[in-house]
């Protein structure tokens, strides 16, 4: 999708790149949310910091839905303006592979976490986003 949003975007194709920016709202956002982060503990008065993720999830994306295509079409321009337009998709269902060089892991909400990997031979760095299960 990237391969296609980018050219669209060089060559300013404002009405043929539309589509794609729209595609990436997604449709039923509560029903999405709820299924992917859960409800657990949402009838309580005060939630934890993992409690009732997926309304919580939901509505702070609601507040940016509205600006979201427009959003992403400057984030184009940004990654057209910096060269950074050579991507590649990676599959996270699967166990993440083990990076050369690891640092700086951040935890996140939900069971997520961001790992910068350096790569070698001058190669580029990168951010990598793994879902890992967190014991309680």
């Amino acid at each position: 999708m990237m391969g296609d949003m980018v050219p669209l975007q060089r060559r300013g194709k404002a009405a043929e790149l539309a589509p794609y920016l729209q595609s990436l709202v997604l449709p039923q956002p509560e029903v999405w949310f709820a299924a992917r982060f859960g409800t657990v503990h949402c009838e309580e008065e005060k939630l934890g910091a993992n409690d009732c993720l997926g309304p919580r999830i939901a509505f702070t994306y609601a507040t940016i839905t509205r600006n979201l295509s427009d959003s992403f079409a400057l984030t184009l321009k940004d990654l057209i303006n910096e060269g950074l337009t050579n991507f590649e998709a990676t599959n996270y269902s699967e166990e993440c592979l083990g990076p050369q060089r690891v640092i700086a892991s951040r935890e996140l909400v939900g069971g997520l976490t961001t790992t910068q990997i350096l790569g070698g031979h001058g190669a580029p760095s990168r951010i990598s986003v793994c879902a890992v299960e967190l014991q309680r």
